[in-house]
């Protein structure tokens, strides 16, 4: 009695996928955890350096911002005012009260950059020293470029690439697992063919064959009054025992040329069956049945 085994090819096919998902998964931590953070919190730096910077033009004291979650509540709830008085400030020429809005709208553009890495706590915006605070970031960004912000979507993105990657690659590990634990078997003398469930058929108990979905390897079965799919990818030699079983049906047609079955039996499985045509591969032609 022979015993299907896991064809190679659909396995090497499986191992791509799964290293192409997990891929996708790790690129998707790493960015994450460390690409976006980094500069996330690169630009609440740049943003925290503005804001002091803003605070000093306007002649304001930089005073601790202790509860931050409650200041970027107000500032939002002030910003479109905010932006209207600075608006007509501008226009009027009121370099005071338009330094001051800058001021407070910059400190809104701080906040939020620190809420998107997490960092919206009194340890990030609360500094003992404020002038020390701002010689060291005017020595760090005066002659640097503004980092590119992180939009809100940013991180969450890329922890749905983390989701994604790594569920399929868990979920094709699986099915691996899952098809591996299923044999067919099959007899040589008798052309007996045993389904995973335990139930068996020979070509005697075949009614109909449907082979529609040929070039995506699938065959359908109809014996006893059941259908049963067979999956000639995944299973090896199945399609070889399948094609052994057709010729002994009662409603079996040789196909044109000598040869042909014995090219399909032989044949590389990894070629693309989409393109073939039943001439140009020498592939029996499926067998219509009433």
């Amino acid at each position: 009695m022979q015993q299907t085994r896991l064809s190679r090819r659909w396995m090497v096919k499986m191992l791509i996928f799964i290293l192409a998902a997990a891929g996708l998964g790790i690129w998707g931590l790493v960015d994450a955890t460390i690409a976006y953070p980094a500069r996330g919190r690169s630009h609440a730096e740049y943003m925290e350096y503005q804001y002091l910077l803003a605070m000093g033009q306007a002649g304001l004291p930089v005073l601790p911002v202790e509860d931050p979650k409650e200041a970027i509540r107000a500032l939002r709830n002030e910003k479109d005012d905010l932006e209207m008085r600075r608006a007509r400030a501008e226009a009027s020429d009121q370099k005071i009260e338009m330094a001051r809005t800058s001021a407070a709208l910059t400190m809104l553009q701080w906040l939020v950059a620190l809420e998107r890495v997490g960092d919206l706590d009194p340890g990030h915006t609360v500094h003992a020293n404020p002038s020390e605070r701002f010689s060291e970031l005017s020595a760090k960004w005066q002659a640097k470029d503004q980092p590119k912000p992180l939009s809100g979507f940013d991180i969450p993105m890329q922890w749905g690439f983390v989701v994604i990657g790594f569920g399929l690659a868990a979920h094709l590990s699986l099915l691996i697992a899952r098809v591996g634990s299923k044999k067919y078997r099959y007899n040589p003398e008798t052309k007996q063919l045993t389904f995973p469930d335990g139930s068996s058929i020979t070509p005697g108990d075949i009614e109909d064959i449907d082979k529609r979905k040929w070039d995506k390897f699938i065959v359908q079965i109809k014996a006893g009054g059941k259908t049963r799919k067979l999956d000639l990818l995944r299973y090896d030699p199945l399609e070889e025992w399948f094609l052994e079983m057709e010729k002994e049906t009662p409603f079996y047609e040789p196909p044109e040329g000598d040869d042909a079955t014995e090219v399909v039996a032989g044949r590389d499985v990894d070629e693309d069956r989409s393109a073939e045509t039943p001439e140009s591969s020498g592939r029996e032609q499926p067998t219509e049945t009433a």
